[in-house]
């Protein structure tokens, strides 16, 4: 651990220390531009390996994790943040199921207006799913079991849900 030489004040010690750390970190800063897919190809490895994960949950569990969780948690900054984030999870998972059905009717065969098309369980089981899962995880089942749902307007998917037509497409 470096040390004041002798006759050096407390604030130029600090301020010799702060520029070879500035002048460190500029030479770390300029090899990974240089070496860019090096780094990224590490860093993938080293998520592939799950430390990164495992090292996260072992910090949030000991008390120093939970005491900055809970300080942070209810902070109106926190909060605005996680809701944007989870917003633009949901668009995007919504996006991604419009995208695989074709993003149109599968009945009537409308497309104008996205907010208007729902997905629907052709086995009329939505109303147990809806129970037991999250909305973004029924949009994950949608996109792996494709087989059981479709894409229906406000519509059509009304006038199916009370009976007056089945059709499926």
């Amino acid at each position: 651990m470096p040390t004041p030489s002798e006759g050096e004040t407390e604030k130029d010690f600090v301020s010799r220390c702060m520029a070879k750390r500035k002048q460190a970190n500029g030479r770390l800063r300029k090899w990974r531009a240089e070496h860019k897919e090096h780094c990224s190809e590490w860093w993938r490895k080293y998520r592939e390996t799950g430390k990164p994960r495992e090292a996260m949950r072992k910090y949030q569990a000991s008390e120093k994790g939970k005491a900055v969780r809970a300080k942070y948690r209810f902070t109106p900054k926190y909060r605005e943040t996680a809701r944007k984030n989870w917003r633009d999870r949901e668009r995007k998972l919504r996006q991604e199921v419009l995208e695989r059905f074709g993003a149109k009717c599968a009945i009537c065969g409308y497309d104008g207006d996205i907010r208007a098309l729902e997905i629907d369980h052709i086995n009329n089981n939505g109303n147990i799913e809806r129970k037991k899962m999250r909305h973004s995880e029924i949009l994950k089942r949608a996109l792996e079991h494709s087989e059981e749902y479709q894409l229906l307007c406000a519509n059509c998917n009304r006038i199916k849900e009370y009976g007056e037509l089945i059709v499926y497409a």
